[in-house]
């Protein structure tokens, strides 16, 4: 099983300005990419075609600290399945919060309908990410990770890019 990021909903910069990846676990070896697509990818950039056998897609939401915390904060990390809903009036945010959801992000009830049920896991991570606007995160998944920026960019493989006092010590 490999995992492969499918994409990002947030800002390109997701550990300075916050962002939402969506991977999925995929049976198959991944394609060959290019230079260019492995950085964009190791970036957290763009979406990409989902795999042919895919497991459940989820979404790893990352929330920096205040910005004058000066990388020295704790960052929060949420993760959540973008389980298919075939029926999200039934589900615990209901009929009443959809219709809440979609004024807020300036669309259509239908519209967010349509993306729970949706067979790409972009559609539904943006779903999610809506009524998570409205309700937060924290109801999709109440034991979020904090972290220091140190173990957040070494999770993320970017340490050399890590605000971190201890990387940044003059030697």
């Amino acid at each position: 099983m490999r995992t492969i990021l499918l994409g990002n909903l947030g800002d390109v910069n997701f550990l300075e300005y916050g962002g939402k990846l969506v991977y999925q676990e995929c049976p198959e070896p991944e394609p060959e990419r290019s230079p260019l697509e492995a950085k964009l990818r190791a970036m957290g950039c763009g979406q990409w075609p989902e795999p042919e056998s895919p497991g459940v897609p989820y979404m790893v939401v990352v929330e920096p600290p205040p910005e004058d915390s000066e990388g020295e904060g704790e960052w929060e990390l949420w993760q959540l399945s973008l389980e298919k809903v075939e029926d999200p009036d039934q589900e615990w945010f209901g009929k009443a919060t959809l219709a809440s959801v979609a004024s807020l992000v300036g669309t259509t009830v239908s519209e967010l309908r349509e993306a729970f049920a949706s067979d790409r896991a972009m559609d539904r991570a943006w779903a999610y990410a809506s009524v998570a606007a409205l309700h937060g995160f924290g109801e999709f998944d109440g034991y979020s990770r904090k972290m220091s920026a140190h173990s957040v960019y070494t999770e993320f493989g970017l340490v050399e890019d890590c605000p971190c006092q201890d990387c940044n010590e003059d030697d």
